[in-house]
This record gives structure tokens, C-alpha cells and sequence, in this order.
């Protein structure tokens, strides 16, 4: 059961590919210069996110976490703000929340969000991961509001994230429920609810969260599907032919361009629940074939990355995944030749966010 569930929860959202190493940092630099030219915020402040990101994904923890403190202070030193730059303000503390996660220090990364979300609630000032926030951040009641309803939903996807990700499931499903994120479809707090009663082995209610779920997206669909063949193989043991031919129809699904991580995750789950039986380990093996020969075509660091982690090692296919982690530079180091393009790219973004706050 856990080989299934530590995949979940599950969402369809857009993220850009982890192309190989200079690609990646060819389109930041591309995408600053598209900032400059346009004087456009939004897309300068996605590229120090980006920037970050790509730090954090090659090892260099220390780079990213500078480039996240750097980005807030110049927002921050700009307040009082409005709903929507103040959050722009504050993403780079979540995103230092996160590298801190990544680092191996969850509780401390889910206290200070839940330190942050005081903070703006009461209007006072705070210290968040070494950057201290006004008590003025935000300049209205409205934008508060936004920051706060913001907030929320950060605080539901990362704090349960904190929790599954060690294990934590009783604390995991409280947390949802503190925060009112059960909800009546298929999103994250109601998946971690259903994954939650299923590793703690309350089978009848993991099933009739999901049997009154509410239809949604095709992607929510396709999380019910795998969750309710999850459910009757936790009640009777074992899987039917039907559910088996469903679960690679699942795994084989196409998505949408953007999507490849879900994807992936969604075809590794659902291997995961039939790689658990002998009499379904055909289906396994095909639906195992058909996930690397996806991430290959896609070329997406991180969908490779989840392959080979929860794939079993065999085959060409595998040193072609090896190879592509390899190329993205995922643990492997940022190169000087690369940091110097990618100091470049930020200094533009930072320049285009400062010109935009005068």
C-alpha cells in the first residue's frame, strides 16, 4: 500500500519540463530578456522562482537560497504593497520554505509557514527563514485577503507535503481537516484524506470518501479511478481483470503538453498497485515499458528522476533515463560557466522588478 500511495496527492498542474542543463538556462535567459523588454514583473519574477529552482535542483542549496532573499528584500523594501505584489513579495519565502524541506528540515518548514500566515492575519511583523516582514506588507484590507486565501492554499499543499512525505499520516489528515481542505472533489486535501484512512488501514472510510467525491477535471477523474481500484484491492485483496485493464489504461493515458510530471506519477501509482501482485505482473511489466519510453520522449529531468526511483532497474531504457538526470544536472552541480549566464539572467529579472516598484 505504500508503494502506492507515497505518490499521491496528485495534481495536473502546468510546470515547465527540466530540460537539459543549457537549455534550461538558455530559455531563462530568454524569458529575462522577455521581462526587460516588456517591463513585465510577473514573468521577472518568475525567472528568479525559476532560477532558484534550477539552483536548488543541481545542489547548489546556498546559491538558491540567496537568490530567494535577494528577490524578497526587493519587493519587501518596496511595502506597502498590493494583493497581488505582496504575494509576489512572499513566494520567494515559500520557495526557501521548500529548499529547507528539501534539506531535510520539514517541521521547521511548515512552523514558519504557519508563522507567516499569523503574521499577515494579525498584522504583525515577523521573521521568516531570516527575512524579517513588515507589519505594513500589505497596503489594504482587500489585498490581505488575497494574500491570506493565498496562503491557504500554500499552507495546505506544502505543510500536508511536510507530513506524507516522512510517513505522518494521522498528522498528514489532521492537517487537512484544521484547514478546512477535504473539500468534495478530487484535489489534494481530499486525496491525502483517502491515502491517509488507507494506511491507516480504515478501509470504509477511504472508500466512501471516494465514492462521494464530485466529478471533476479528467485528470480528478482519472486520481478517483486509481484511488477506488486502491480501495477495493485494500477491501478484498485482490485486483479484478476489469480494474486490471483499467489501471494501464490509466497509466497509458495521454496528457497535455506541461503535464508530463503528473503523468508519469499517475502511471508509476498505478504500476506501483500492479507490480504488488504475481498474477498482474504482465500488465506491470507493460505498463513499466510504456513509462519509460514516455519519459524518454518527453525528455523531462524530473519525470526521469521518478522513474528511476520507483522503477525497477533493468534494461537499456534505464541508462537512457540515468543519462538524461544526467544532462539536467539534477545533484550534479552548477557549473561556473553556467552560474555566470544564470547571474546575468537574474540581475536583469531583479532590475525589471525594481524599475517596476518606482
Amino acid at each position: 500500500m505504500r508503494q502506492v500511495v507515497q505518490h499521491f496527492p496528485l495534481l495536473a498542474r502546468h510546470r515547465p519540463a527540466c530540460l537539459p542543463l543549457p537549455a534550461r538556462i538558455r530559455n531563462l535567459t530568454g524569458l529575462a530578456e522577455q521581462a526587460e523588454a516588456t517591463r513585465d514583473q510577473g514573468t521577472a519574477s518568475a525567472v528568479l522562482n525559476q532560477a532558484a529552482l534550477l539552483a536548488s535542483d543541481t545542489g547548489a542549496a546556498e546559491y538558491a537560497q540567496r537568490l530567494c532573499r535577494d528577490q524578497a528584500h526587493i519587493f519587501l523594501a518596496s511595502g506597502p504593497l498590493d494583493g497581488p505584489t505582496a504575494i509576489r513579495a512572499l513566494e520567494p519565502i515559500i520557495n526557501l520554505g521548500r529548499l529547507h524541506t528539501r534539506a531535510g528540515a520539514p517541521d521547521e518548514a511548515r512552523s514558519n509557514l504557519a508563522h507567516l500566515a499569523e503574521a499577515i492575519r494579525t498584522r504583525t511583523e515577523a521573521t521568516i527563514h531570516g527575512v524579517t516582514i513588515s507589519s505594513r506588507l500589505v497596503v489594504d484590507d482587500l489585498g490581505r485577503q488575497e494574500v491570506l486565501a493565498w496562503l491557504w492554499r500554500v499552507t495546505l499543499a506544502d505543510g500536508t507535503r511536510t507530513l506524507t512525505t516522512q510517513g505522518r499520516w494521522q498528522e498528514a489528515l489532521e492537517h487537512v481537516r484544521a484547514h478546512r481542505g477535504i473539500g468534495n472533489r478530487m484535489l489534494d486535501g481530499r486525496q491525502v484524506a483517502v491515502a491517509a484512512h488507507l494506511m491507516l488501514q480504515d478501509q470504509q472510510a477511504a472508500t466512501a470518501l471516494v465514492a462521494a467525491t464530485q466529478a471533476g477535471e479528467p485528470w480528478e477523474n482519472d486520481v478517483t479511478a486509481l484511488l477506488a481500484a486502491t480501495c477495493r484491492q485494500a477491501t478484498v485483496g485482490h485486483l479484478s481483470e476489469p480494474t486490471v485493464q483499467h489501471l494501464v489504461h490509466l497509466g497509458s493515458r495521454e496528457h497535455e503538453p506541461g503535464r508530463t510530471v503528473f503523468a508519469t506519477r499517475l502511471a508509476l501509482a498505478a504500476h506501483a498497485q500492479l507490480r504488488a501482485h504475481p498474477v498482474t505482473a504482465v500488465a506491470a511489466q507493460h505498463l513499466q515499458a510504456l513509462i519509460r519510453r514516455r519519459v524518454l520522449a518527453a525528455a523531462d529531468g524530473y519525470a526521469a528522476w521518478d522513474a528511476l526511483a520507483h522503477l525497477p532497474v533493468t534494461g537499456p531504457e534505464t541508462s537512457a533515463l540515468r543519462e538524461l538526470v544526467d544532462l539536467c544536472a539534477l545533484g550534479r552541480g552548477l557549473p561556473t560557466e553556467h552560474r555566470v549566464v544564470l547571474d546575468t539572467a537574474t540581475a536583469i529579472a531583479a532590475d525589471t522588478i525594481r524599475a517596476s516598484l518606482r
